[in-house]
């Protein structure tokens, strides 16, 4: 069962290299979506099947009524705002209460992402997106601040396991010898995905 922080979102491989695909739905949706409250980002949930690849997304909603904090009274409207917009949109499938205070939304992925939920599910991340995709989707953000710097940061390191990138191979080996307490060496990665593969239970609800 997933153990959700309150204060951020859950931070699985989905949300990894899968949460920046929602740009696809447009200027509109990214400004509702950001004034929510967002716990996590999954591939599925056992307790509902959908016959297309879909993504579902756990947001915190109010109970009774009651606004969040006293600093977000109107949580309650932009909640509510947002119900109201995606369930116009062709990419909504569908949503539910996963608990009395969390909702999940499930949007479909267009025809041309089909493949990458399977490609991320045996943890063949180089097979997800194309070069094009991956500019398109993991693009650096400007700006020279702190918060820019360490987004930048982690965004170079997926960028390095999408694309593979051979410079990043020393770095990987470095991580897996000292997490695993091994001896691989150089050669014997190179080959490998930069990235270990996903335990389901951690991008599935209800797993």
């Amino acid at each position: 069962m997933i153990k959700f922080n309150e204060d951020k979102i859950f931070e699985n491989k989905t949300h990894k290299y899968l949460y920046p695909l929602l740009s696809i739905y447009g200027q509109e949706f990214c400004a509702r979506f950001n004034k929510l409250f967002k716990l996590g980002i999954f591939i599925g949930d056992l307790n509902y099947y959908c016959m297309k690849p879909c993504l579902y997304i756990v947001i915190k909603v109010p109970v009774e009524n009651h606004s969040i904090s006293s600093n977000n009274e109107g949580y309650l409207e932009y909640v509510n705002e947002f119900d109201g917009f995606i369930k116009c949109q062709t990419y909504y499938e569908t949503d539910y209460m996963l608990t009395m205070d969390k909702q999940v939304y499930v949007v479909k992925l267009p025809n041309e992402l089909y493949s990458c939920i399977d490609s991320f599910m045996m943890g063949k991340y180089t097979q997800m997106f194309s070069k094009e995709q991956v500019n398109k989707y993991f693009k650096f953000v400007p700006g020279k601040t702190k918060s820019d710097l360490d987004r930048n940061e982690r965004i170079q390191q997926i960028r390095n396991v999408l694309l593979h990138d051979n410079a990043y191979a020393q770095i990987y080996l470095n991580k897996i010898n000292k997490e695993y307490d091994t001896t691989f060496e150089l050669e014997d990665v190179v080959s490998w995905e930069f990235d270990a593969q996903p335990d389901l239970k951690n991008e599935i609800l209800n797993y």
